[in-house]
């Protein structure tokens, strides 16, 4: 077991985006969220941008696909598996968010009608019936609006969330501390119960009472 002064250093920029995905859902962090959104922002805006010239679009449609494609962005990240992470080949985030832009573009273009039929219908997504249009979290208008360096009282928002998770994952014991960093730098479940010496099966149990267990703290402050 690590001694309490070798753990990984967070730092939020360093995490794999299936990590984020847990803070900004599991625990409600919307800085995080924002975070994800910013960090695949240039993803978002090439893809709409060759869906929209494919279908032969004006620069105006152009720009409120882009802007409503902000909320596909936050649909991606509450609808994405985070189960999934622990399996031996587990869906990247990032695939999983190309097809949530892809097929929402498709529906978006077809209320417009101008849609002519050419994209990819191949994509496979969960049936739409299962969710409902996620809301923008309080601080998506900043990041819209934002440069790609970030709106200064944004990031001093995420800064202060940050810091409390800093503080929350003091308080996990050395073992659950050693979960987290672990799955922070992409492990799977499977790898990290066999670098603790668990099982797979134990740790699918003690992963969501650790999540549980940083929500309780981070809602208490």
């Amino acid at each position: 077991m690590r001694e309490s002064n070798e753990h990984v250093e967070f730092d939020i920029t360093k995490m794999e985006d299936q990590a984020l995905v847990v803070l900004a859902v599991d625990l409600e962090m919307d800085g995080v969220q924002d975070v994800l959104i910013l960090r695949h922002l240039q993803l978002k805006d090439d893809l709409i941008d060759e869906l929209a010239r494919d279908s032969g679009w004006h620069a105006e449609d152009v720009s409120d696909a882009q802007q409503e494609a902000l909320l596909w962005m936050i649909e991606a990240i509450h609808h994405f598996d985070v189960a999934q992470i622990g399996r031996a080949t587990p869906c990247q985030f990032r695939s999983f968010l190309h097809e949530v832009l892809t097929r929402r573009f498709i529906d978006f273009a077809r209320r417009r009608q101008t849609f002519e039929g050419h994209i990819d219908r191949r994509t496979q997504l969960v049936d739409d019936e299962r969710y409902e249009s996620p809301q923008a979290s309080p601080g998506l208008q900043r990041v819209a609006a934002a440069d790609r360096d970030g709106d200064p009282v944004a990031n001093a928002q995420r800064h202060e969330q940050f810091e409390q998770l800093r503080a929350a994952l003091k308080e996990l014991d050395e073992t659950e501390r050693q979960i987290f960093d672990l799955y922070a730098a992409g492990k799977t479940l499977a790898e990290i119960a066999t670098e603790i010496g668990s099982t797979h099966d134990a740790l699918k149990h003690r992963w969501p009472k650790i999540k549980q267990r940083l929500r309780a703290r981070l809602a208490a402050r």
